[in-house]
Order: C-alpha cells, then sequence, then structure tokens
C-alpha cells in the first residue's frame, strides 16, 4: 500500500523514505536496489515515470529536479554511464546499504557539517565557505535541470517521431483510397449507344450502321470487373444473337464477327502474365525468391521497403504479395495494414524467421492470408500458394 507524504520531512525523515520506496512492491521496476563495483545503489530506468508514479505519492517536492538536489544535500552521487544518451538515473552513498536500513541517521546533510565548521570559523572564512557552497550547489542544480530537460527532450523527439509515421500511413491510406475511388469511376464510364435515326434506317435496312457497330465494340463488359483479380469472363456471341438496343425494345440482328469484343492490350498482358509483388530487404534473398516464383511462371517485382509496396499495389494489379516483415522506410505489418485499410484484398504472404518473436496469428490478424517460414524450399512455397488459391 502507497504511503501518504507527510506534512513535514525531516533531516532523517528523507532517508526513511528512500528505504520505504525501495522497499515498496508497487514500485519494482519503476525504482530498485542494484550492486555497484562501489557498493549498493539504486536505479531509476525512467525519470518521467519515476516521478508520476513514486514522487507525487511519496513525497513533497513532486519534482523529479528537486528530488535530485535533495540527494545532493545528503551527498548522494550520481553515478555516470559510458553511454552519454542513457536516460537511466543511478545513485550512491556508502552507507545507503540495505543493511542499514534500521539506521537512517547516520546519513546526514552535507550543510550541517558546513554550519558546524562555520561556527569555528572567522568571519571572513565563513562568507567563503558558504559562497563556495551557494556556488557548488547552483552548479548542481543546473547539470540536474539539464538531465532533466534532456530527457524530457528525448520523450518529445520520439513522440513527434511516431506521430510522423502514423501521419505517414494515414496519408498513403488516404492517397490509395483516392486512386481507388479514380479506378472505379474511370471502370463505370461506359460509352451510350445511339439511338438516333440511324438505328431506325439499320432496322429497316437490316444492316448496322457504322457508327453504331463502334459504340457496341466500345462497350466492353470486361472492363466491368467486380475484383480486380477475378474479372467477368466473356463467352463470344453465336450467330443471329438478338441484342435490344435502345429503350424502345428494337430487335437488332448482329453476326458473330460483328459482335466479338476483343479485350485491350492491357488485359490482354494481365491475362497471359501473373505479377507478384516481392518485398524483401537482402538481395539474396529477393534473388532466391524470385528465382522461386520465376519457376512457377510469375514475373516478379521486387522491392527493399515498405513505402515502395504500397506505391507498387497503388499503382498496378498484382495476383498476391509475398514480404518480409523487416523492411526499409515503413515495416511489412504497417505497409500491409495501410492495403488493408485502402480495399485491397490481394492475398499476402509473410515469409517469418522461425522464432518466439514471430507469432503467425498476428500477422494473420493484421492482414496476412499465410505465413511461410524460412528457410523454405521451392516445393514449400509452391504448397502455400496453393493454401491460398493463387496457383494449381
Amino acid at each position: 500500500m502507497k504511503q501518504e507524504p507527510s506534512a513535514s520531512l525531516g533531516r532523517e525523515n528523507f532517508v526513511s523514505h528512500l528505504y520505504q520506496m525501495l522497499e515498496n512492491p508497487d514500485f519494482y521496476g519503476t525504482v530498485s536496489w542494484n550492486q555497484t563495483e562501489q557498493g549498493p545503489s539504486f536505479v531509476i530506468p525512467d525519470a518521467s515515470k519515476f516521478q508520476d508514479q513514486v514522487l507525487v505519492h511519496e513525497f513533497n517536492h513532486a519534482n523529479f529536479s528537486s528530488f535530485v538536489r535533495q540527494l545532493n544535500k545528503y551527498d548522494f552521487h550520481k553515478v555516470k554511464f559510458r553511454d552519454s544518451q542513457s536516460r537511466v538515473w543511478e545513485f550512491i552513498h556508502p552507507l545507503f546499504t540495505p543493511e542499514n536500513r534500521d539506521k537512517p541517521h547516520i546519513i546526514k546533510r552535507k550543510q550541517q557539517i558546513t554550519n558546524r565548521k562555520a561556527k569555528n570559523s572567522p568571519p571572513a572564512e565563513q562568507n567563503n565557505m558558504v559562497s563556495r557552497a551557494a556556488e557548488t550547489a547552483a552548479k548542481d542544480a543546473v547539470k540536474d535541470a539539464e538531465s532533466v530537460y534532456k530527457s524530457q527532450i528525448e520523450d518529445l523527439s520520439m513522440r513527434v517521431s511516431r506521430l510522423e509515421s502514423t501521419n505517414m500511413q494515414l496519408f498513403s491510406v488516404m492517397k490509395m483510397q483516392q486512386s481507388q475511388i479514380e479506378r472505379l469511376l474511370e471502370h463505370t464510364q461506359v460509352p451510350d449507344i445511339d439511338t438516333d435515326q440511324n438505328l431506325l434506317n439499320a432496322r429497316n435496312a437490316g444492316t448496322v450502321p457504322g457508327p453504331v457497330l463502334n459504340s457496341f465494340n466500345a462497350y466492353d463488359p470486361v472492363r466491368l470487373k467486380s475484383a480486380p483479380n477475378h474479372p467477368i469472363p466473356m463467352h463470344a456471341p453465336g450467330p443471329n444473337t438478338v441484342l435490344n438496343a435502345g429503350t424502345n425494345g428494337m430487335p437488332l440482328l448482329m453476326n458473330s464477327n460483328a459482335m466479338s469484343v476483343s479485350p485491350s492490350p492491357k488485359q490482354t498482358a494481365h491475362a497471359s502474365t501473373h505479377w507478384v509483388l516481392l518485398a524483401a530487404d537482402s538481395p539474396a534473398a529477393r534473388d532466391i525468391t524470385t528465382k522461386f516464383l520465376n519457376n512457377f511462371n510469375f514475373e516478379v517485382d521486387a522491392v527493399d521497403n515498405g513505402t515502395e509496396v504500397i506505391r507498387k499495389v497503388e499503382a498496378k494489379v498484382y495476383d498476391f504479395i509475398i514480404l518480409e516483415h523487416i523492411l526499409k522506410s515503413l515495416d511489412g505489418l504497417s505497409a500491409v495494414e495501410v492495403i488493408r485499410q485502402s480495399g485491397i484484398m490481394t492475398p499476402v504472404v509473410f515469409m517469418l524467421d522461425d522464432s518466439p518473436q514471430d507469432d503467425p496469428e498476428t500477422y494473420i490478424q493484421r492482414g496476412a492470408s499465410a505465413v511461410l517460414y524460412r528457410p523454405f524450399t521451392q516445393s514449400q512455397l509452391h504448397d502455400v500458394l496453393q493454401q491460398i488459391q493463387v496457383i494449381n
């Protein structure tokens, strides 16, 4: 149970509070004992967390800088680390040990010793001692405040980086959604069929004028597909197929040659060529996986970063995507989440290392269709592609 802060902290009461703080199980992980070459010390891994969870409940001075100054008054010293960027705070005092838990009074304030010396010193010497003590205290306070501010700046920098990453993902989602909307609008633009006097003349004469025939040929149902990877199958009409042209229900006789619909060059290429998007950080991994996929008659676009994955999927339709989690610029999971949020349901296979950190369920929940553990053989890759139904 946390203790309420005392109304007034005595000189030895501060040291007692330090012992109580270190023995409180609620604060494990926030502040704890440590053993150094010089002896026992106590460690604060995160100053901000310590200030919010410990100081405000256990001490009158709920500010971390004030807490550090109080430690300096009791001759605690900060342990310096080789890594100047470390955010860990560690303090040591030769008498502050777990064995001295019942003797907090043996740790005295430095100011008490200074006062006793000052009583036995001439006035001039007293002034010098007071001046030096004040100067030292001021320097220590500045250093402590600088360390606290530096830690807070690092925290803010990390938050800004996270916000920038989130903003980039949201921007990618918006861009992909806009692209999808433009594609849908393009696919739903069907030319109007001519219903003017030429159509009446065609009925009477038994022939179809050229402009009307061109209008029918321009109406290409292949472009009206429900999903990028599943085009609507077309069947060429037989001879004397009857079509209702216009709104008056007049029959229009056309032969099989007139009604043949040829897909656009882009659609023909897609029908005969199957494309895969591969994303891997290692050139060797890209080369080996590309070779396997080529053996399955897949053409491969290979990239090494998550941002490029999003850009490629936005610009092109793929049969499936196979990628690693660790990529440059943007990781694989984040890239897949952006793709799924934009409404694209292209199958995704993650290549994972067989380690406890790579939980396959996590990838499935966040948009993956299947996972493939490395190292894998061409046969194992084939089995996974059969599972997601992109290969026979």
